[in-house]
């Protein structure tokens, strides 16, 4: 019998059996997908390129990080620098309040007109030093040294000198005050040939030494000083003053006595 070449005349018999490759139970979980990829990377040529791929990965990233980690270093040492700079301008500015502060109030101890050296009974003197504190705080810890010394004139003896007395006090406390607080006194006692030298301007006598104080804002405040006194004829009389000038009053206290 001839089939017939008509299309339409063809039937499909959906009901007979067709042979169909089964799915596995791998492929259906997975495994095989896996199993695939193991066996491509088992392959040498393929695990070469799989390393220098990782590595390239692993290198780009240690540069990522490298940049991050440098740029977060750079912002905490700006930040860093700002605070150390912040802490610093508000230690200047502390400072600078506090200085101020301290140029308007701070204690000032002074010996007002100097230390004082006087014959009431000759040749018996004595040196006078009286202390005030004439600035807006109380003064702390104040220490006075002080030394007088008897020299000779003439400048070949310019050398020479003997000290009569030699003094330390310390004063726990001044208040500030407009008025002097009682005064140190110290006798001293020359010879008679001496007292006349000083009379004649043969001689004359030096007193030196240290104020020291804390002003009242932790600042310890040395003062040195130094005063001559010189006695002359009857023209020149009496001279007090730094010791700087002596050798000139010395001079025109020798001149007027020649007059």
């Amino acid at each position: 019998m001839e089939q017939s070449s008509n299309p339409k005349d063809r039937t499909i018999n959906y009901g007979e059996s067709q042979d169909v490759r089964p799915i596995s139970a791998e492929t259906r979980g997975g495994v095989g997908w896996w199993k695939r990829k193991w066996q491509f990377i088992i392959v040498p040529q393929h695990s070469n390129a799989l390393v220098a791929v990782f590595s390239a990965l692993l290198f780009l990233a240690t540069v990522v990080y490298t940049v991050f980690a440098a740029f977060q270093w750079s912002e905490m040492k700006n930040a860093t620098q700002a605070s150390q700079r912040a802490a610093i301008a508000a230690k200047d500015s502390a400072d600078l309040a506090r200085k101020q502060m301290e140029g308007l109030v701070a204690a000032i101890v002074d010996i007002p007109g100097g230390v004082s050296v006087d014959f009431p009974v000759p040749p018996f003197g004595e040196a006078r030093a009286n202390l005030i504190n004439s600035g807006h705080v109380l003064a702390h810890d104040i220490h006075l040294t002080l030394s007088v010394t008897i020299r000779k004139t003439d400048e070949d003896f310019a050398a020479v000198r003997r000290t009569i007395l030699s003094k330390a006090e310390t004063v726990p406390t001044i208040p500030p005050t407009t008025s002097t607080r009682p005064g140190f006194i110290y006798p001293f006692e020359l010879t008679q040939s001496e007292f006349t030298q000083v009379m004649n301007t043969e001689s004359y006598i030096i007193t030196e030494g240290i104020l020291d104080y804390e002003n009242g804002f932790d600042s310890r405040i040395k003062l040195p000083f130094c005063y001559a006194y010189i006695w002359g004829g009857q023209v020149f009389g009496r001279w007090t003053g730094d010791c700087g000038q002596a050798q000139s009053q010395i001079h025109l206290a020798k001149k007027l006595a020649k007059q």
